[in-house]
């Protein structure tokens, strides 16, 4: 991956989103052989098959593993790696927004 093909992160992630990627950083170096290296933050949309539909915060790691390949996609946010996977056109969701987390809700945009 080259830094060219990522946008710049024009976000903030809150303390209580902060708390909860620390679970599943957790969850993950607990669940698979490759530990947690670089968050990666990006825009999904889920489609049951029921019609159901919605948009929204993908939060994940990149392995350790991964790193030679994620290396130059890499920025910082509040002392850590983070990886801004997105199309140009969805980072403008992010724009100047928070990444909030609350247990009923999940991750969300305020």
């Amino acid at each position: 991956m080259r830094a060219e093909y990522f946008v710049p992160i024009n976000f903030l992630i809150s303390g209580s989103a902060w708390a909860e990627i620390g679970r599943l950083q957790e969850f993950w170096n607990e669940t698979r052989a490759d530990t947690a290296d670089a968050l990666m933050i990006g825009w999904g949309r889920t489609e049951l098959h029921s019609g159901a539909s919605w948009d929204h915060v993908v939060v994940s790691f990149y392995g350790r593993s991964e790193r030679s390949g994620i290396a130059d996609a890499i920025q910082r946010l509040d002392g850590r790696d983070v990886v801004f996977f997105v199309l140009e056109t969805d980072s403008r969701r992010f724009a100047g927004k928070v990444i909030d987390f609350q247990a009923e809700r999940g991750f969300f945009l305020s």
